[in-house]
C-alpha cells in the first residue's frame, strides 16, 4: 500500500517514523506510541480550553493511533520530563483508560538512571522478572484490570503489591491503594 507521503506499509526492513495524523488508512504489525502522559498527549492546550472539542479531536487521533496495530502496540509514559531544564511531574494520560477491555495488556517497566557525572543506563524489568508477591486475597487483580475507587473513579492496574495495588486513575494520577478499597470492573 504505497501512498503520495511515500510510506510503504508493506515493507517491513524499515522503521517509518510518522505522526498519527499522517497514519490515518495505515496498518503496521508493530507500533509505538511515546509520550502518553497528561499535558503532552494529550496536549497542556486541550485541557485548559474550556471548549471540550478539542480534547475530543486529541481522543480520536488516540484511537486512530491504537487502531494503526496489527499485532503489537507499544505505549509509553513517563512519570517526570525535563520542560523548559525543569523536571516535571507527569500523570499518564487519561486515554489508557479508554483503550477496550478486549485488547490483552501487558506491562513491562523500564528503569532508567542517569546523574551528571555518568552515562545514561537503562535496565529493563520485564513482568516476568518482577517478583509478584500477591496474596491470596488479592489474586482477583491483575496487571491491566480496570477498577473502580470510591474518591479517584476509575482506573488500570499498574502494580500489585500483597494487598497494596498501584493504580493509574483517570483523575488523581497513580495510587497505591489496599486492595479492600478497589472494585474490579467486569
Amino acid at each position: 500500500m504505497e501512498r503520495d507521503n511515500g510510506i510503504n506499509a508493506k515493507d517491513n526492513s524499515v522503521v517509518s517514523l510518522m505522526t498519527l495524523h499522517a497514519s490515518k488508512g495505515l496498518e503496521f504489525d508493530v507500533v509505538f506510541l511515546p509520550g502518553w502522559e497528561e499535558g503532552v498527549f494529550p496536549h497542556q492546550k486541550s485541557l485548559i480550553v474550556e471548549d471540550q472539542r478539542a480534547l475530543e479531536e486529541e481522543r480520536r487521533i488516540a484511537y486512530v493511533g491504537i487502531t494503526r496495530a496489527k499485532q503489537s502496540l507499544y505505549i509509553s509514559y513517563t512519570d517526570q520530563r525535563r520542560i523548559f531544564n525543569e523536571f516535571v511531574k507527569l500523570q499518564p494520560s487519561r486515554f489508557l483508560l479508554d483503550i477496550p477491555d478486549s485488547i490483552s495488556l501487558s506491562t513491562t517497566s523500564m528503569i532508567h538512571y542517569s546523574s551528571a557525572a555518568n552515562n545514561n543506563y537503562f535496565q529493563k524489568l520485564s513482568s516476568a522478572a518482577v517478583p509478584n508477591s500477591q496474596s491470596k486475597a488479592s489474586s482477583k487483580f491483575f496487571t491491566g484490570a480496570k477498577v473502580l475507587h470510591k474518591q479517584f473513579g476509575q482506573g488500570t492496574v499498574i502494580r500489585i503489591m500483597n494487598d497494596n495495588i498501584e493504580v493509574a486513575f483517570y483523575v488523581g494520577g497513580i495510587k497505591t491503594i489496599k486492595q479492600q478499597f478497589l472494585i474490579i470492573k467486569k
